[in-house]
């Protein structure tokens, strides 16, 4: 039987990119737990470490935010600001220089990432203003 604390392990010690590539473990109040990557809505720097909002909930992690960048699947994480990396699929709209994602939440876009965003985005339907 797999567990958590084995399934933790086995990411740690095992290729970071490929691992946290698919799931991310988290600590949350003496819990461990994997997080699929395609789960978090975005990433959001806070200094040399990363916060990684999941629906409701946010967990600090000790890397920072160009290490998750260059870890996370490039197809489906961009950066748009040098505080936030966001999931194309957490996107629901652009409003000027706003993302608008799922869950109401509204980040700012750096202006000179914005035409490559609308560029990133160019394959999915997104209202644009």
């Amino acid at each position: 039987m797999v567990t958590i604390q084995w399934l933790n392990q086995y990411i740690l010690q095992s290729n970071r990119s490929l691992a946290i590539s698919l799931a991310l473990p988290m600590l949350k109040k003496d819990i461990h737990t994997i997080i699929c990557y395609k789960k978090i809505l975005y990433c959001e720097s806070e200094g040399n470490y990363t916060r990684i909002h999941i629906n409701n909930e946010s967990f600090l992690k000790t890397r920072n935010l160009k290490y998750y960048e260059s870890s996370l699947p490039e197809r489906d994480f961009f950066r748009i600001h040098r505080s936030y990396l966001v999931n194309r699929y957490a996107i629901t709209g652009l409003d000027g220089d706003t993302v608008l994602l799922k869950n109401g939440i509204k980040l700012r876009v750096a202006r000179r990432k914005k035409h490559q965003l609308i560029k990133f985005l160019s394959f999915y339907t997104l209202p644009v203003k």
